[in-house]
Formats: structure tokens, sequence, C-alpha cells
């Protein structure tokens, strides 16, 4: 059996964290701090966000004859990985490094729920 997933960084996750860090910088200018240090304090609110949205990328996961791979690289399924009805936590390790992968798509969940319990 061969299965592709791509995984996209998370919409609902992005909004929320706008809001949270839009929430600070309120904050941050309600306080009577000096200028400069509104500043400091902003620029560095504003860098944290910038990092979050520039470290998301699109990873791919494969299964193609009896191989797990991740982004190109040729991994084993930990057998801590979690699998319920609406979430899937893959767990796979590659020598040292570890990966836990979230998937919730409904499609992609159907089929990787069929081929992990067979």
């Amino acid at each position: 059996m061969k299965l592709e997933i791509k995984l996209q960084p998370s919409k609902w996750l992005a909004i929320f964290l706008l809001l949270m860090h839009l929430g600070a910088i309120v904050c941050v200018l309600l306080l009577n701090f000096p200028i400069w240090l509104n500043v400091i304090l902003i620029g560095i609110i504003s860098y944290s966000f910038y990092v979050f949205l520039n470290s998301n990328k699109t990873t791919k996961i494969r299964y193609q004859d009896n191989q797990w791979y991740l982004d190109q690289n040729a991994v084993q399924l930990d057998k801590d990985s979690f699998i319920a009805r609406f979430l899937i936590i893959l767990n796979f390790s590659a020598g040292k490094k570890h990966y836990s992968i979230p998937i919730v798509n409904k499609d992609k969940l159907r089929n990787l729920r069929v081929l992990l319990y067979a």
C-alpha cells in the first residue's frame, strides 16, 4: 500500500498566536513604560511572531514498500504512536532524532488509520 500525506502549517494556530501577540502588544502599550522600552518590547513580540510564521514548513510523510519516509528520509515508526478516531500522532525516529507529527485531516486520517490497523 502506498500513502502520501503533505502536512501544512495550522491556520488556526497562526490566528490564535496572532491574537496572543496582539494582546501582548496592547498590554505593553497600556503600561506606563518609557517609549524606548515600549519600542524594544514591541520589537521582541513582533519578532517572535515573525519567527513562528517563517519556521513553518510543509512536511511530507510517505509510506511505500513497508517503509516510512519523512521528507525523503527513511524513518522508523515508534511503538508509542497514538491512534484515535479524530487524531493520530505519529512518532518517528531516525537515529538519535525523534519527530512527533499530529494528523487531523479527515480523508488522510481515514486512509492512515486503515494502514496502521492492518
